[in-house]
């Protein structure tokens, strides 16, 4: 089979052009790094749908500038993508999402969400956002850990004899092939 070849971008031709083109596409690229960075990847669920299907294409514009378009072109859609990220990044901000702080979540064993960050500044602020309810700071589980009888070392030995203790019971338990859980008396 015949090896397919395509010549690059027009703006790439020439190097004074290649380096404007570069010069163009850089800030953008940086702006949407920071801005999705802000956001923590979620800035798409931030934004009304409208906005989202503006922005997705946009960008399909964007890269194929990149790709096949000459400098003019590549110029235009730079700053229509910035615009675009800019509006999202606004858009973001009046649906009052909070975009700091960082929350880290994880399901307790009766199904409760357990919200952790990093600071007692941060409780209030996502405690005041009304999404979520059992939010902890990381210097509060550090003040609940030190007012433990025991050194931290015993406590994280006590944790980790638990979980292994829990683990070797599961590991355990013979795993029954899903049609093996019939009784004789189901069956018909």
């Amino acid at each position: 089979m015949a090896e397919v070849k395509t010549k690059p971008p027009t703006w790439q031709w020439a190097k004074s052009s290649f380096e404007f083109g570069v010069a163009a596409i850089n800030p953008v690229d940086d702006l949407i790094w920071e801005i999705e960075n802000k956001w923590r990847g979620k800035l798409r669920l931030l934004i009304p749908s409208e906005l989202r299907q503006k922005v997705d294409r946009q960008r399909y514009l964007f890269n194929d500038a990149i790709v096949r378009g000459d400098l003019e072109n590549l110029v235009l859609q730079c700053k229509r993508m910035e615009n675009a990220v800019r509006a999202a990044d606004k858009a973001a901000s009046a649906s009052g999402a909070l975009d700091d702080p960082l929350v880290w979540q994880i399901a307790g064993k009766d199904g409760a969400m357990l919200s952790f960050v990093q600071t007692d500044d941060d409780v209030a602020r996502v405690a005041a956002s009304g999404r979520l309810d059992s939010v902890w700071s990381m210097e509060e589980v550090a003040r609940l850990i030190e007012a433990q009888e025991a050194p931290v070392s015993a406590i994280k030995a006590r944790y980790k004899a638990s979980v292994v203790s829990a683990l070797e019971r599961v590991g355990k338990e013979e795993p029954r092939p899903p049609w093996r859980d019939d009784e004789v008396s189901d069956i018909r």
